[in-house]
Order: structure tokens, then C-alpha cells, then sequence
């Protein structure tokens, strides 16, 4: 070889050495890796290095070995995954070089961090890898001493803002300009405003942000509010409701103000205000405002519709006065008379009623009843309503359904029914028609549901109005003058008749073409023991010399009974209150009376205590004499409370004299 050659060579190998000398004083060990045949090479290693040569031969298993020699436990997976020669081969396909940390047990050195620096070296004789080791424990030294530091000073800034926001009149927080507005900062006050003991403890709760705070229904609306007002400004104010440990929720205000550092950094800072008690008090006041303002134009409207009628009936009383000799014209007066006091006693029932069930405390009664009796009942109101109106009624199944006798509440089954077919009629069209549909389905082997289907070719509603239907006080707006005459009280009815029943209820209709309401109710099937079959109309024939103590306080009252009474040939004793009737019926022997008519509300003695002690006094026919309530109280539950004292029939005021009769007659043994 040439002297020229020979220098250079050596002068080559010179440097080469002199470049390994350098990269190893800042390098520990030195690979040149095959990325194709995961062959390698050590280029230099210094003695302290846990890595020395061995003899494996591929660079998988000596990174391997390493990691479990060496490499702290929750490291090693990720070290044979990031130093292998498939990730390296992936990463330097992006990339010429790049560095990757990890941590060891420490080696002779005392050294524990090291950075592996990989560089490509991709030439025409191959790929491969340069992967330098340095130790970089001063850097980490660096990097601890310097979070360190910044926790301190992070630490006394939280102690500054602590003093601060105590002098506050609510909560602070700090927040990150995240998607979720994560929390930096959280005082003490915010912590206990909302129950916990800790800022820790309420972070922990809600995922370290607002949104885990805040009440689902006011996350779009609160964020929305806050976001509108941070277009045109830098600050916002919204009150939105927050969770407490115990669950519950309050009313907060939220002041937030957004703060931009020099370096484009955003933080957002927040004063909170408990404004809970104030929100409930304005909450509850709106509602009661616009409680009031509904009961107000209800009973505006009910006064004028109950001194429509009671106008009507006056008038009519009058001309009957003024022509008592005009024979046709004074019966067809009272024919109006009776159709406008029907009508008012439809308003005050219905007002009563709904008023019962809101109160929750009416009860339903529950009875074992005849399906076909129920429906005939039904049918023959309805096409009596609908003849009145000149609308046609048609009934499909009804008197055809599954089982015969069913246990529930068949009044109220009744009210529902009617009062859906009286409004099918009542917004129907001139000559317009209604189906009624009754279907039996099954629920299992001790119960049925009957649904019932009212459909009309009526006016129908806009879905505005039907949104509000079930509301008590609500009709549709046809102007002052409606010719379609209602309460508004019906489906409010209808709807808690059917929720305390368990049922369900369903509306479709559409302006000008018609309402279909599907009611469906669930029923027990009526074992046979507790089937009673239909009794035959009570013969008034042998109420002839029937002995009645009649009690009522009610001068008026008194009368039209005794009438009644004395009309079908009874024999009638008064009394005036309970006391007196208590007195009268101990003033004669056993078998004096064969009924006793008892009122509830007297003076003195109410009907309730002149039963009882009726009952209680020991003659002979005390706990067998019939007693009959006849009064004002029309729900199920007082005619409960009746049966409690120990009477045994209750008829409610107004009552027809067949009623009353059918009553003496079927409870009397003559």
C-alpha cells in the first residue's frame, strides 16, 4: 500500500477513536442495530453501564434481558416495545432521529434516567440504527428541584387566594380554557357552599369541572348564556342550578370573567353567589301568581257559566208566576228549568270533583261489577247526549268483550267514558258522528286492561292546545262567546281519574278533521264467590205504611223528601239534626221505624256520630234498623266514612224520588 494511503487510513481510524472518545464521555453505551436481520453491534459501553456485552445475538433478546434485569417494573413492557427493531424501523421511516426515556435501577454510577438517542443510518449497504445511551439523572435532578419550586410557589399563591376569597361573599374557582373548563383553583367557601369539607373532596365528586357540577337540563342553557355573553365581552353573569354531596341541587350565580396572559394563556375566573333561597321563593312565587291567575279567570268563567243556567231557571220561574194558568207554557218552562239546573249541577260537580282528586285524598272503591251493565249505562247516556245534539253515535264490541265481571271502579269508569263522548259531541260538527270501541286485552292469568276508544268528527285541536289539555281551567280559545259550552275541567278529570286507576291515556287529532282518545285501564278478573247477580227493581208498592224517621236540618230539603216520602204512602217522623233524630228514635219501642233517612251535615250531632250512637244503644233493633245517608257529600270516600258509622246506603244530593225510593225499598223487610 502506498506511504499516502497508509497515512490516511491511520489518520482516519485517529479521528474515528476520537470521535467514540467524545461520544462516550456524554453517551454510557453505543449500538449500530441491523434493522433487517436484528443483528447488532456494542460500539463502546463504559464500565459503570448496566449494559455490557453478552452472549445473545439478536438485539430482542438483549433488550429483553435488560428489561428484566434492570428496567423498574412499570417501565419494562413499554422499554422492549419502544426498543425494538420493528418500532424503531416504523419511527425512522417519519423521522431521521429521535430520544426516548426510561428509568433503571441504579447502576454502579449511582445513575437510575437515561435517554436513548436514536439516529438513522440508512446506506446502500443496509438499514440500520445508531442508538446512543446517556444518563440524564441531572436533568431529572433539574426538572424535580424546578416542580418543586413551582408547587411551592403554587402552594403559597393558594394560601394568598385562600385569604382573599374568604373575604368574599361566595365561592371562587379558577379554570383552564379546556372543554370541560377543568378546575386549577377551588376555594374553601365554593367547597362548603355545596356541602363537602374539602376542595379536594368536591373535585374528586364531579370529575375536577363545572360540567360534572352543574344540572343536566341547565348545562346547554347555563353554557349557552355564558358563551352569548362572552362574544361581546369578557365577563358574564347566569344563575344555573349546581349538585350538592347530598345530592340535591341549588341555585347558584355564576360571575365568570375571562383573563388572557401575555403569553396567549386563558384562565377562567368565577365568583360564586348562593342564590338558592332567593330562586325558590321567586320560583314559588311565579307558580303561585300563575296558579292564581288561572283560578282567577276560572272562576271568572265559571261565574258567568253557573249564572247562565241559574239566570235561565229565575226567568223561567218567573214567567211560570206571571201565567200560572198557561198550563202548556208553565210545563214547558219547567222542562227548560230542569235541563238548565241539570246543567249547573254538571258545573259544581265537576268543580268538586276535580278539586277532590288534586287534594289526593279521595280513594277510589273498588267492586266486583257487570261489564255488559256498565256498557249499557254507558251507551244509553251517550246516545241521549248525542240525539240532544243531533249527532250520530255509533258503539262497535261493546257487549262483547272476554269476561263478564270484572273488580274496579266502575263510576269512575262511567265518568271517564261519558265525559270523553260528551266532548266527541259537544266540538263535533253539525250532523257530525262518534264510534265508541271497547277492546279486551290481556295482562295475566288474574287481570285484564279495557281500552276504550272515543273517535269523532269534530273540530279538532291544535297541537299547542293539546300540549295543555290535561291542565285544570283550559279550553280552547273560541272567543268569549263560545257556542262550545265547557267547564274546562273534563280531561283534567278524565287524567287524574285515569292515573289513579294505573291506565293510560292517548290523543291524536288535527284541526277540522277530528280526535281519536284511546283510554286503557287495567281490571282484576272477578272470582266467581265474588259475583252477585243483578237484583230486580225494588215493587215501591210495599213502601205503603212503611214507618221513616227522616233527618235532615235543611227546612227546604226536609220538605221536598217528605213529599217524596209521603207520596209513595210512607209515614213520615222529622227531625231537625242528629241529636234530635238520636232522641226520637230512642223515644219509641223496637220496630217503631223501618228506615232512618240520616243527612250528614247538621248541627248539634252530625249524621256520622247520630249513626254511631244509633248502633251503640243497645235496642233491640239498634244494629239491624236500615240508615240511609242522604247527602251533599258525592265522593267515594265519603261513602266510605258512611259505612264506617254504619249506615248502609249513601245517596248523594240532588237525587231523584226514584232513587230514594229503590233505596227504602230494597233495605226494608215488608
Amino acid at each position: 500500500m502506498p506511504e499516502s494511503q497508509t497515512t490516511d487510513t491511520a489518520r482516519e481510524d485517529r479521528n474515528r477513536e476520537r470521535v467514540l472518545f467524545g461520544l462516550s464521555l456524554d453517551y454510557t453505551i453505543a449500538f449500530i442495530l441491523d434493522l433487517e436481520t436484528d443483528d447488532y453491534d456494542i460500539v463502546f459501553s463504559q464500565t459503570t453501564n448496566h449494559a455490557q456485552k453478552n452472549e445473545l445475538a439478536r438485539f430482542t433478546d438483549y433488550v429483553a434481558r435488560y428489561a428484566e434485569n434492570f428496567v423498574v417494573p412499570g417501565q419494562r413492557e413499554t422499554f422492549c416495545h419502544e426498543l425494538s427493531r420493528i418500532t424503531i424501523a416504523e419511527r425512522l421511516k417519519e423521522t431521521s432521529d429521535y430520544h426516548y426515556s426510561f428509568e433503571t435501577v441504579p447502576n454502579a454510577a449511582d445513575l437510575s434516567h437515561f435517554q436513548a438517542h436514536i439516529v438513522k443510518e440508512f446506506d446502500e449497504y443496509g438499514k440500520f440504527a445508531f442508538l446512543g445511551f446517556r444518563s440524564v439523572d441531572e436533568v431529572v435532578r433539574q426538572e424535580r428541584f424546578y416542580q418543586e419550586k413551582l408547587k411551592a410557589a403554587n402552594r403559597e399563591l393558594e394560601k394568598q387566594l385562600d385569604l382573599i376569597t374568604s373575604a368574599l361573599p361566595g365561592g371562587v374557582k379558577i379554570s383552564y380554557d379546556d372543554a370541560n373548563y377543568s378546575f386549577k383553583y377551588v376555594s374553601e367557601q365554593f367547597a362548603q357552599m355545596l356541602g363537602y369539607d374539602t376542595p379536594d373532596e368536591l373535585c374528586r365528586a364531579c370529575d375536577n369541572n363545572i360540567l360534572g357540577l352543574a344540572h343536566p337540563d341547565d348545562v346547554e342553557t347555563g353554557l349557552a348564556d355564558a358563551l352569548a355573553q362572552y362574544e361581546v365581552q369578557d365577563s358574564y353573569a347566569t344563575t344555573y342550578r349546581v349538585r350538592c354531596k347530598d345530592g340535591s341541587y341549588k341555585y347558584i350565580e355564576d360571575r365568570g370573567r375571562k383573563f388572557t396572559a401575555p403569553d396567549g394563556t386563558v384562565e377562567h375566573w368565577n365568583l360564586f353567589l348562593d342564590k338558592n333561597e332567593l330562586m325558590e321563593k321567586t320560583i314559588a312565587l311565579a307558580t303561585e301568581k300563575r296558579a292564581s291567575q288561572a283560578k282567577s279567570d276560572f272562576l271568572s268563567r265559571m261565574s258567568h257559566d253557573m249564572r247562565t243556567p241559574l239566570n235561565g231557571i229565575i226567568g223561567l220561574f218567573d214567567i211560570c208566576a206571571k201565567h200560572p194558568e198557561d198550563r202548556e207554557l208553565v210545563d214547558a218552562s219547567r222542562e227548560k228549568a230542569m235541563v238548565a239546573a241539570n246543567h249547573l249541577l254538571s258545573l259544581i260537580n265537576d268543580s268538586l270533583e276535580l278539586s277532590k282528586l288534586e287534594s289526593k285524598d279521595v280513594s277510589l272503591y273498588e267492586e266486583t261489577f257487570r261489564v255488559t251493565d256498565l256498557q249499557h249505562e254507558i251507551g244509553t247516556l251517550a246516545r241521549m247526549r248525542a240525539d240532544e245534539a243531533g249527532i250520530s253515535i255509533d258503539f262497535k264490541n261493546y257487549g262483547n268483550l272476554g269476561h263478564h265481571y270484572l273488580v274496579g271502579s266502575p263510576l269512575y269508569v262511567k265518568q271517564i267514558v261519558i265525559n270523553l263522548i260528551n266532548n266527541a259531541v259537544r266540538y263535533n260538527h253539525e250532523g257530525g258522528s262518534v264510534l265508541c270501541a271497547a277492546t279486551e286485552l290481556p295482562v295475566d292469568d288474574t287481570h285484564v286492561a279495557l281500552r276504550f276508544t272515543v273517535s269523532d268528527t269534530g273540530i279538532g285541536m291544535s297541537p299547542d292546545f293539546l300540549a295543555n289539555i290535561f291542565k285544570p281551567f283550559v279550553q280552547a280559545d273560541h272567543g268569549p262567546r263560545s257556542s262550545f259550552k265547557g267547564t274546562g275541567l273534563g280531561m283534567a278529570i278524565v287524567k287524574n281519574l285515569v292515573d289513579r286507576m294505573a291506565g293510560t291515556i292517548g290523543i291524536q287529532s288535527e284541526e277540522n278533521v277530528g280526535t281519536v282518545v284511546t283510554v286503557t285501564l287495567p281490571f282484576k278478573i272477578a272470582r266467581e264467590g265474588d259475583i252477585t247477580r243483578p237484583a230486580t227493581s225494588p215493587d215501591h208498592s210495599s213502601l205503603k205504611g212503611a214507618r221513616v224517621l227522616l233527618a235532615e236540618d235543611n227546612e227546604l230539603n226536609r220538605e221536598i223528601a217528605k213529599f217524596i216520602l209521603e207520596d209513595a204512602g210512607i209515614e213520615v217522623e222529622e227531625a231537625a239534626d242528629g241529636e234530635q233524630a238520636v232522641t226520637q228514635y230512642l223515644g219509641h219501642p223496637a220496630g217503631h221505624f223501618d228506615a232512618i233517612v240520616m243527612d250528614i251535615m247538621m248541627p248539634e250531632m252530625d249524621g256520622y256520630e247520630a249513626t254511631r250512637a244509633i248502633r251503640a244503644c243497645g235496642k233491640a233493633d239498634a244494629t239491624r234498623i236500615p240508615i240511609i245517608a242522604m247527602t251533599a257529600y258525592a265522593f267515594d270516600d265519603d261513602r266510605l266514612k258512611s259505612e264506617a258509622a254504619g249506615m248502609n246506603l249513601h245517596l248523594p244530593k240532588p237525587m231523584s224520588s226514584k232513587e230514594l225510593l229503590d233505596a227504602i225499598a230494597s233495605l226494608i223487610d215488608r
